[in-house]
């Protein structure tokens, strides 16, 4: 019901400032690279890709 009304928006700006304030360098976000429309909202806030890899390593829950 909230989505395109820029409350996403709002609450990372707001983090972004708060992290400002903090002295914090850098902050990094991980988006599934086929979110087309959340990797189009975090270039709208000045998100860059960087050069960082992101590896994963999953394993399958057992049951006892």
């Amino acid at each position: 019901d909230y989505q395109r009304q820029g409350v996403g928006s709002k609450l990372v700006r707001a983090l972004l400032n708060h992290c400002e304030m903090e002295g914090i360098p850098t902050v990094r976000i991980l988006i599934p690279k086929d979110n087309k429309e959340l990797q189009t909202l975090f270039k709208n806030l000045g998100f860059k890709r960087s050069h960082v890899l992101n590896f994963d390593k999953t394993f399958e829950s057992q049951v006892l």
